[in-house]
């Protein structure tokens, strides 16, 4: 009997990776793409606790252990672009722990709850 972690495998395929080099070479000097005029933005919220399923180990159930885990995690959500001119600053929007968003939606008015299209372009601005 073991106690095995998984085996990690890629996240694409050999002929997922070999599509995507051909389309990016393809449009590398092409007219139909023009990268010149292409932002590229993403988001990503950094957790401080993982609220997941903790991970496993082999013991005897007396020497089992226990894990505090809070009911919520504390978060940062912050949105960062790129383009052929370099990157932009990182921005904290809507959802970073006591941020709550500035825009009133009019028919509830009440605060929006995600990043809205007015916060979106104010981050790519």
């Amino acid at each position: 009997m073991q106690h095995l972690s998984p085996t990690v495998v890629p996240l694409l395929t050999a002929m997922q990776k070999a599509a995507r080099i051909k389309f990016a070479r393809a449009a590398l000097r092409t007219e139909v793409v023009s990268w010149h005029r292409v932002l590229i933005t993403d988001s990503k919220y950094f957790k401080l606790y993982a609220i997941g399923k903790p991970a496993g180990r082999w013991c005897t159930p007396a020497s089992r252990g226990r894990v505090a885990r809070p009911k919520t995690s504390i978060a940062v959500h912050a949105y960062m672009s790129c383009c052929r001119h370099g990157t932009t600053t990182l921005k904290l929007v809507t959802g970073t722990r006591k941020q709550a968003s500035k825009l009133v939606n009019p028919k509830t008015k009440r605060l929006h709850t995600g990043v809205r299209q007015d916060e979106y372009h104010a981050v790519i601005q």
